[in-house]
């Protein structure tokens, strides 16, 4: 009897809760902003997948040009989100080689192309690529292999094959120290950097200068939560 009381109490308490939310303008405020919500997750659903769909264009219409790399060959696949030593690449350009067992398939890496939605982040983007770059052709001297143990890499260095599953195609590449072998430091190196071979593609457009991507989301997020404009949801 006591939990049946105790029961009816609490539901009336939930009733009255949502009354004095509605008589405030609570309710129809947290539906608002519920549709505020899904309509710009899905805006930027949708926006990143035409960026990463222009990017694409681009390192076929542009970077190929570059590279002189003719893409209707049957050996040259472009790999997406790549993860190798914790880091996730963006793109990796490569020539397929041999099959090696269970259809793995060896590769040459080509070229790698970063993209970034937000052009602050370009400066660390770059500078964290070209150090991941220095340890996958084993400048041992420009890396602390402290930084890269691991339960793959126990030493610390690139010295064995990572397997990446490719979604596009749905194979399996083996991506490992030998396919880097393009990347000569002393050919392709300008003023200490590896630029001949990576590529940085950034969405151009106004932002608020020098606010890192994530303060920006924060940002917006306020700017979004403290205002709403009903035609942005026609």
């Amino acid at each position: 009897k006591s939990t049946c009381e105790e029961l009816n109490s609490y539901l009336e308490a939930k009733t009255q809760q949502k009354i004095f939310e509605a008589d405030i303008g609570l309710t129809s405020e947290q539906e608002k902003l519920q549709t505020m919500s899904k309509y710009y997750g899905r805006l930027s659903s949708a926006r990143g997948f035409r960026f990463e769909v222009a990017v694409r264009e681009l390192i076929f219409s542009h970077i190929s040009k570059v590279l002189n790399i003719d893409f209707t060959q049957s050996n040259i696949e472009l790999l997406s989100n790549v993860i190798i030593a914790g880091k996730e690449i963006d793109f990796l350009l490569v020539e397929k080689e041999n099959v090696i067992d269970n259809n793995i398939i060896n590769v040459n890496v080509i070229a790698e192309v970063e993209v970034k939605a937000n052009i602050n982040d370009v400066g660390f983007g770059f500078f964290q690529s070209q150090h991941y770059l220095n340890w996958c052709t084993r400048r041992e001297d420009k890396y602390d292999p402290i930084n890269f143990k691991s339960k793959i890499f126990t030493k610390g260095h690139f010295d064995k094959a990572v397997l990446h599953k490719e979604i596009s195609d749905g194979n399996t590449y083996s991506i490992g120290p030998e396919s880097f072998r393009l990347w000569k430091f002393d050919e392709l190196s300008t003023k200490g950097y590896f630029l001949e071979r990576f590529f940085l593609v950034c969405n151009y457009r106004q932002l608020l200068q020098g606010i890192p991507s994530d303060i920006e989301g924060i940002l917006w997020t306020r700017v979004g939560n403290s205002y709403y404009d009903k035609t942005a949801m026609d």
